[in-house]
C-alpha cells in the first residue's frame, strides 16, 4: 500500500469533522496530530508555527471498526453463491467452505487474507475482529497476513476440529472438554486475542463454562454467534433443554454476541440484559438467506450494537456499505422512517465498535490524547456536495469512493488528504 509521510506533526485544518464520543459535527475544524496522536482539537484559524493541511471540503471522520469478520475464506469469494437452502457452507466438520480452503495451501490463504486486510484499510477500517477457523494454525496464518500492516487484527482462536464429543455425549450434556481440547485452547491463546466457541451447540454446558474459565484465566477476551438461524435454539433444546441465548449467558458470558438474527424479544432481552452488546452483519446474513438483523428492536431494548462484515466469501468488508444497507431495510421492514438516527448507527461503526473491543481508550472517536486513525471523506464529491445533513449522508450515500485519504498513528496509509 502507498504510504505519505505528513511528518511527525501538523494540524489537519478547514473540514467538518465528528468530534468526541457524541460525534458532533464541528464546522472549520482543526486538529493537531503529534508522534501519531490528537494533540488538541478546536474551531477556527490554528495557531501558526505548526504545518497545516488544508482539508476545507472534506469531512473528517472516526476510523472505522469491523467488529466481526472471517477473512480467512477471503480466497473462495461467491464460491458458494447461489447454493440452495439447507446446504452447509460453513459448519464444521461438512461445511463446504473447509474443504474448499484446504484445497489452496499455506501462502494462497495468507495471500488473499493481507489484500482482503489491505481492502479494509481502503474502505476506511482500522481494525477488525475476527473468528479464525482452524486453531493455532489459523491465527498464525492471519498474524501472518497482517504483518507490517497498519491495521489492528483483534484475533479469536476456534477449535481446529469438530466434533467435540459423541452423540451420546452431547445428549448427556455433562461431559466436559477432553484434555486435548484444553490445551488446544491454552495454545491457542498464547498466540490470539481471545477465544470463541463457535455457538453454544459446540459443546456441553459443562465444556461451555470449562472454555470461559480456561479464557478469563488468561484475562482474554470471549465472544460468540447466537441465535443466527432456528437450527441454533433447536438443537440446543435438544441436546441442553435451554435454547442456546440462554447458555450463552449462563455459561459462557461472553463479551459479545454476533448475530441474534432468529432471535425472538425474549430472546433479545435476554443479551441485553446481561449487559453483552450485539454485532450485527445485515449484508451477510441476507446473501446467506437468514432475514434481516433486528437493529430496531435491539436499540428499543436498550442494548448496545456493532458493525460487523462476517465472512469474505460471501460479502465485502465494506462498513459503510453495512451502514447504508442496515438504515434502508430497517426503515422497510419497520415501516417507519424515524427509526433510524444516522448519528447512532455511525457510532455503531465508531466508538461503540471501539467499546466492544476494547479498543476505546485509542480508538472510535476523534478526541484528544488517541490514535490519529481518521477517514477523510470529500464533501464537495459529486456524491456528497449539496448535503444538508452530512450525518445522515454519511450513512446514507458515502461510499468507498468517497473516501480521500486513511491516517493511522497520524500516518497516511492511503489516498491522500
Amino acid at each position: 500500500m502507498g504510504h505519505g509521510d505528513l511528518g511527525s506533526e501538523y494540524i489537519l485544518a478547514g473540514g467538518d469533522a465528528l468530534v468526541g464520543d457524541d460525534l458532533e459535527l464541528v464546522s472549520d475544524a482543526h486538529l493537531t496530530i503529534r508522534e501519531g496522536r490528537i494533540a488538541s482539537i478546536g474551531r477556527g484559524k490554528p495557531t501558526a508555527g505548526v504545518p497545516i493541511v488544508d482539508t476545507s471540503g472534506k469531512l473528517l471522520i472516526p476510523g472505522l471498526i469491523n467488529c466481526h469478520t472471517h477473512i480467512g475464506d477471503a480466497i473462495l469469494k461467491e464460491r458458494g453463491y447461489g447454493y440452495p437452502a439447507g446446504t452447509n457452507l460453513l459448519w464444521q466438520p461438512e461445511g463446504l467452505r473447509h474443504g474448499w480452503m484446504a484445497e489452496h495451501s499455506r501462502q494462497e490463504r495468507i495471500g488473499a487474507m493481507r489484500r482482503a486486510a489491505e481492502h479494509m484499510l481502503r474502505l476506511g477500517v482500522v481494525a477488525f475482529a475476527d473468528f479464525r477457523e482452524g486453531g493455532i494454525e489459523g491465527v498464525k496464518e492471519l498474524r501472518e497476513a497482517c504483518d507490517g500492516l497498519p491495521i489492528r487484527d483483534i484475533i479469536y482462536a476456534r477449535h481446529a476440529h469438530a466434533p467435540m464429543h459423541t452423540d451420546d455425549g452431547f445428549l448427556g450434556n455433562e461431559e466436559g472438554l477432553a484434555e486435548e481440547y484444553r490445551q488446544e485452547i491454552e495454545d491457542a491463546l498464547s498466540v490470539a486475542d481471545g477465544f470463541s466457541p463457535v455457538w453454544a451447540n459446540e459443546t456441553t454446558d459443562a465444556g461451555l463454562k470449562e472454555t470461559a474459565d480456561i479464557v478469563r484465566r488468561h484475562g482474554k477476551r470471549l465472544a460468540t454467534h447466537a441465535c443466527e438461524t432456528d437450527l441454533y435454539r433447536q438443537l440446543s433444546l435438544t441436546r441442553a433443554g435451554l435454547a442456546d441465548v440462554e447458555r450463552v449467558v449462563r455459561f459462557i458470558a461472553p463479551d459479545y454476541v454476533v448475530h441474534m438474527t432468529d432471535a425472538s424479544d425474549a430472546e433479545l432481552s435476554t443479551i441485553v440484559e446481561s449487559g453483552a452488546p450485539i454485532v450485527l452483519c445485515a449484508r451477510g446474513q441476507a446473501a446467506l438467506g437468514n432475514g434481516f438483523s433486528p437493529y430496531a428492536r435491539i436499540l428499543g431494548l436498550g442494548g448496545r450494537v456493532g458493525i460487523g462484515t462476517d465472512n469474505l466469501m460471501v460479502n465485502s468488508p465494506d462498513v459503510l456499505a453495512e451502514l447504508d444497507f442496515l438504515s434502508r431495510v430497517t426503515r422497510a421492514v419497520t415501516h417507519d422512517t424515524a427509526v433510524v438516527d444516522p448519528r447512532a448507527l455511525v457510532a455503531s461503526a465508531t466508538i461503540e465498535g471501539a467499546r466492544i473491543l476494547g479498543l476505546d481508550d485509542e480508538l472510535g472517536s476523534l478526541v484528544a490524547g488517541k490514535e490519529a486513525s481518521i477517514v477523510v471523506l470529500d464533501a464537495q464529491s459529486p456524491n456528497l456536495v449539496d448535503s444538508v445533513d452530512l450525518v445522515a449522508s454519511l450513512v446514507e450515500r458515502a461510499s468507498a469512493a468517497d473516501i480521500q485519504g486513511v491516517i493511522v498513528r497520524g500516518e497516511l496509509v492511503h489516498g491522500r488528504v
